[in-house]
């Protein structure tokens, strides 16, 4: 069966997760470029990240339609693409400080025409602290991480796009730099000025408070009171429900890697989403 699900195997949690971390102060650097330049959005987009699976990046938003910044995982660099996203510049990540790679940044957005040096590191919003904030190097990572890696944000990137497309209205599939994570937000109701007053969200997501390994999820928001948790439809699969801090469904990354099969991979991801959709649904409405 041909398939765009990229297998996934890593089961080191830790070196994974260590790895994650690195990735993810490093993509904060590509979001400063949005977020700099560009006039800020209501839900923070300007700062918002999109996977180009033809170069194993994120990339920030196009600004002046001319130019963006990147953060490819294999080779792991910064680059600086133009508006049919191919690469004008590039610095290797390893060895290099964030202060080192803010500079290099900074002045290859000015050789672009754009304006350099305005563009400073995001910081209205907190993530865990790390070595790499407080000035040290990025390390060299094992390539089999970042395969890994790009596995995950390929096969997030595919499935989320699958799935939105069932559906109307849904936000384009992007990654936040504040949680890292790839998701979208399904509408299902609206008031009369078009705001949206019950909403779900899909995505995947790196370790966090609430699982210590990355997951899928589906999870959920009402502008009214909250739903009736007590009798929760059941889901297909391994994805199960979690009631505490954060309410909605999850599937972690290692109930999916319990399958040797590609195409078994993907259909559990798959019936996950459908399921936990199609209750979530069931219980807001």
């Amino acid at each position: 069966m041909d398939t765009p699900w990229k297998q996934l195997s890593y089961k080191d949690t830790e070196e994974l997760n260590q790895a994650i971390a690195y990735i993810h102060h490093a993509a904060l650097l590509v979001a400063s470029v949005g977020d700099s330049l560009l006039p800020k959005a209501d839900d923070d987009s300007q700062s918002n990240l999109e996977w180009l699976p033809g170069i194993n990046a994120l990339g920030g938003q196009m600004v002046d339609g001319s130019f963006r910044a990147a953060l490819r995982y294999l080779p792991f660099e910064l680059l600086v693409l133009d508006d049919q996203n191919r690469i004008r510049e590039g610095k290797s990540i390893p060895g290099k400080s964030k202060e080192e790679l803010m500079i290099w940044l900074q002045q290859a957005v000015t050789r672009t025409g754009g304006d350099g040096k305005n563009v400073n590191l995001i910081d209205h919003f907190d993530i865990p602290d790390h070595a790499v904030a407080q000035g040290e190097a990025f390390p060299e990572i094992h390539p089999g991480l970042h395969n890994e890696l790009i596995y995950y944000r390929s096969n997030a990137d595919w499935v989320l796009n699958e799935v939105a497309g069932l559906y109307k209205d849904v936000t384009p599939v992007r990654t936040w730099p504040h949680h890292f994570d790839t998701g979208a937000i399904m509408p299902l109701e609206q008031d009369q000025d078009g705001k949206a007053t019950k909403t779900i969200g899909i995505g995947w997501a790196i370790p966090d408070q609430n699982f210590a390994e990355p997951y899928f999820y589906v999870n959920h928001w009402t502008e009214g009171d909250a739903p009736d948790y007590d009798q929760l439809p059941a889901l297909e699969g391994a994805g199960k429900w979690y009631l505490e801090d954060w309410k909605g469904a999850a599937l972690k990354s290692s109930d999916v890697i319990e399958h040797k099969q590609t195409a078994d991979q993907q259909q559990e991801v798959l019936q996950f989403f459908r399921s936990a959709i199609r209750a979530t649904k069931s219980f807001l409405q």
